[in-house]
């Protein structure tokens, strides 16, 4: 990436997260009758600090990606995924709407750079998501539908390589934060992995990180 698109990349960070908070609020309160005031949503700070999330975010996917075909869409999951993390952090919902963003996002980018030839690999990858995430139930872990969908698509997005380091990055994230938890908890480890903690910002770190990584980049 030359350092035009780096920079045109960084500011139009700036306005997509301010969007993207805005947007956030609306999700959660068409599905909550609660009232909420969080750091990461409506807290004075929360404005500045998504326009400069997303503006790191996208200098480094341009810094990392080799053409505009590539940044564009990653762009597009990163705007759905950082509102899915926040609802679901929040209240515990995968909002269909951003599914919906991502699974057309997948679609268009086949359709404009012919990459029809994948096509296979996208759907096994998603048919291993659902059976990834559905695993769990089996064994009285409860794991949500809507984590179950969010991985699907992801899976379809990410193809098979891309899914499987994205799903070792998930793994190694809830891995610190069950550590982080057990450190501020006076009960056990045991009884620590017993608490309730939502899926999706752990999903979506996992593809995010590998959406940029170019050896990784296989959708």
């Amino acid at each position: 990436m030359n350092q035009a698109t780096l920079i045109i990349s960084a500011t139009a960070g700036i306005p997509l997260g301010i969007s993207a908070n805005y947007l956030t609020r609306i999700l959660v309160k068409k599905r909550s009758c609660d009232s909420y005031s969080v750091w990461y949503i409506n807290k004075s700070c929360s404005t500045v600090l998504w326009a400069l999330c997303f503006s790191a975010y996208y200098a480094l996917a341009a810094l990392l990606l080799e053409n505009i075909n590539q940044l564009i869409p990653v762009a597009i999951l990163f705007f759905a995924c950082s509102c899915i993390s926040a609802v679901d952090a929040l209240i515990r919902k995968i909002p269909n709407s951003m599914l919906l963003i991502i699974l057309a996002n997948t679609v268009l980018y086949v359709i404009l750079n012919y990459a029809t030839e994948d096509i296979w690999n996208m759907f096994l990858s998603m048919l291993i998501g659902v059976l990834v995430f559905s695993i769990p139930s089996y064994f009285g872990k409860y794991i949500g539908w809507g984590d179950v969908k969010y991985a699907a698509v992801l899976a379809l997005y990410l193809s098979l390589l891309g899914f499987c380091v994205s799903i070792i990055i998930m793994g190694a994230s809830t891995a610190v934060y069950a550590l982080l938890l057990k450190a501020k908890s006076k009960n056990n480890f045991k009884e620590t992995l017993k608490t309730s903690v939502p899926m999706g910002p752990f999903i979506s770190f996992g593809v995010i990180i590998t959406a940029i990584v170019p050896l990784f980049y296989n959708i």
